[in-house]
């Protein structure tokens, strides 16, 4: 029996956790265009856009627009998202 690896995602603001769970792979923009990120993805952080989408397990999507600017960090299998983050160039 082989398992699939899957990606546990945090998504937070400064006020919650706003999403807690696994997906099959995360879609967003940064400053360069479109991308994924699938299980097993190399350790990877950004600023991100306009929106997050999760694809769940079952292939259900959930999109969470970002009003602001957001930062993502992958590391080891694991997702962290922040939404509203100000950043100061």
């Amino acid at each position: 029996m082989s398992t699939k690896p899957i990606l546990t995602v945090t998504i937070k603001t400064a006020e919650s956790v706003v999403f807690e769970g696994n997906a099959q792979s995360l879609s967003s923009r940064n400053e360069t265009g479109a991308f994924d990120v699938l299980p097993l993805h190399e350790n990877f952080i950004c600023i991100i856009q306009d929106s997050f989408i999760v694809t769940k397990e079952g292939g259900e999507k959930q999109i969470f627009p970002i009003k602001s600017k957001g930062i993502l960090r992958v590391e080891t299998n694991k997702a962290t998202v922040f939404f509203g983050v100000e950043v100061i160039s």
